[in-house]
């Protein structure tokens, strides 16, 4: 894409969110609000490429909810990272929770908040605050959760199975997502917001961006991922419309705004907030994804961001950077079955504008690096998979 082109669709997306934002007759009628901080971004980001710096600090992941927990198996390789031998106990670890009879789809988060920190894994920044959790709060919420959680099992495939109902303990399940590692160290499931600390990681922030849509319908079917139920105080499942309201500029507010957000965020959520972003707010997040991230990868390019993060940083290609954790083929069917296509018409136009920076930005540095399907062979043959450019 040349640079007028990228000026060009970038003025495009800002006059949607001009319409959508200011409430305006026109795209056009809007632009004189918006066009001080239009032009200082694209000044900003003209010639812009994604260098890796010389040396990093701790590597800092940004989890952006349901763009890949299989990243953080990623970070773990990395020279570094962790201690000798971590990496591989980890794996281990993994492949044990998925072959159990009923496995989490949380499985990958689960392992690695329980097993890194910052003893065995000292290269990698690590949440060690206690999450805030106010009890009394929590346990109203805990009710309406898993009245939530009950209506939707009782209308999933296979409800009438003793197995299925049996294997899914609502209440159980609602308070462990309320609840879970209430304090200790938080990896994977650290969906927390940069804003409060973006001093301390900026350059050295590692990411993975997944189309805005896409991302939305997955975390729906992931039991509502980041649905603030507590804040809503909304006992029934909503819909796949409803969610996507709420749920859309997830990782524009993540880059912008402060608070924590550990496991589904429904007791406290940053990419759920209500509040939609801002004009100014999808600015800085295309800013700080220039001047703060030293990788940026994308979800629907899975194999081409593992071998571009290794070619970037070093460290073995491991097979299990490879494996979709979440799949139908890892995972018991009890999980909702929406497609974005669902979505009809809506789009995400906050985080719409920040991923394609994001698809910039990778395809600048596939072009840095050499990174192809066919260069990338060596870290295929290492992690023993087999990929095609059709997967």
């Amino acid at each position: 894409m040349t640079k007028k082109m990228q000026s060009c669709a970038l003025r495009m997306a800002f006059e949607v969110l001009a319409f959508v934002l200011l409430g305006c007759a026109s795209a056009d009628s809007c632009v004189s609000e918006i066009e001080g901080s239009k032009s200082t971004l694209l000044l900003q980001v003209a010639g812009q490429k994604d260098k890796a710096p010389p040396s990093m600090g701790r590597y800092a992941w940004v989890h952006v909810p349901k763009a890949g927990s299989t990243f953080g198996l990623s970070l773990l390789t990395l020279p570094g990272a962790c201690l000798p031998g971590v990496a591989d106990e980890i794996f281990a670890e993994v492949r044990a929770a998925y072959a159990t009879e009923h496995p989490t789809s949380h499985a990958v988060d689960i392992t690695l908040d329980n097993m890194v920190n910052t003893s065995s894994c000292p290269g990698l920044l690590i949440s060690e605050q206690p999450k805030v959790v106010d009890e009394s709060f929590i346990s109203k919420c805990i009710g309406m959760a898993s009245h939530m959680l009950k209506l939707t099992m009782d209308s999933m495939p296979g409800a009438e199975d003793s197995n299925f109902s049996s294997s899914i303990n609502a209440p159980m399940l609602a308070a462990t997502s309320l609840t879970m590692a209430a304090s200790g160290f938080q990896f994977a499931s650290d969906h927390s917001g940069i804003g409060g600390f973006h001093g301390r990681v900026a350059g050295n922030m590692l990411g993975m961006f997944r189309s805005p849509e896409s991302r939305i319908t997955s975390a729906f079917n992931d039991m509502f991922h980041s649905w603030p139920v507590c804040a809503l105080q909304y006992d029934t499942p909503p819909t796949l419309l409803e969610f996507a309201k709420v749920n859309a500029g997830c990782a524009v507010k993540m880059l912008t705004r402060g608070g924590k957000s550990f496991m589904t965020g429904w007791a406290n959520t940053v990419c759920g907030d209500p509040s939609p972003p801002s004009a100014d707010e999808v600015t800085l997040a295309v800013r700080r994804l220039h001047e703060g991230f030293a990788f940026v990868g994308l979800q629907e390019k899975w194999e081409l961001s593992m071998c571009l993060l290794h070619k970037k940083f070093g460290g073995v290609c491991s097979s299990p950077e490879f494996v979709n954790w979440s799949s139908n083929d890892t995972m018991p069917t009890w999980k909702l079955e929406r497609h974005s296509s669902d979505l009809g018409d809506f789009k995400d136009v906050f985080d719409g504008v920040l991923y394609m920076e994001a698809e910039h930005v990778f395809n600048e540095s596939l072009l840095d690096y050499d990174v192809s399907y066919s260069s990338c062979q060596p870290c295929f043959d290492e992690a023993g998979v087999t990929i095609s450019p059709d997967q």
